[in-house]
């Protein structure tokens, strides 16, 4: 595998490249550019759309689970709301700190709730979901 790729031969329909988007088969495929003049150096890489969108949602304390628990939340009768708060009561300090970030990011007008345009705006920014998908 080693000398196939220091002669720029790989494929990225195997297996193990099914869920890489297109951006990053892009990305792997330039840093793995045999000739090194045509090779992007560390600062043309930091530049390339996977990495620099990959940065933007890394900082966020928000993930998709949280959105995703979130809208199930909403949805949830009222006994399983008073299950799943019951069961939040029980989250060590550090998943309460993590939470709590969570919901500061998502809670930009810092009114204590998370409104639907909040909601809206975060699945849009961060997870490029788009208004029309967000019930």
């Amino acid at each position: 595998m080693l000398q196939r790729i220091a002669a720029g031969r790989f494929a990225t329909e195997r297996d193990a490249w099914k869920n890489a988007s297109p951006s990053a088969k892009d990305f792997v495929c330039k840093l793995l550019t045999v000739e090194a003049r045509r090779r992007p150096d560390a600062d043309q890489a930091l530049q390339h759309p996977w990495i620099s969108k990959r940065d933007s949602v890394a900082r966020s304390y928000v993930s998709k689970d949280i959105v995703d628990a979130l809208c199930s939340f909403s949805e949830a009768s009222a006994f399983r709301r008073a299950c799943l708060l019951v069961m939040a009561i029980s989250l060590s300090n550090e998943e309460r700190a993590e939470v709590h970030k969570a919901f500061l990011e998502i809670d930009k007008d810092h009114s204590g709730t998370i409104t639907l345009s909040e909601l809206r705006s975060v699945l849009e920014e961060k997870f490029h979901i788009e208004d029309a998908a967000v019930a």
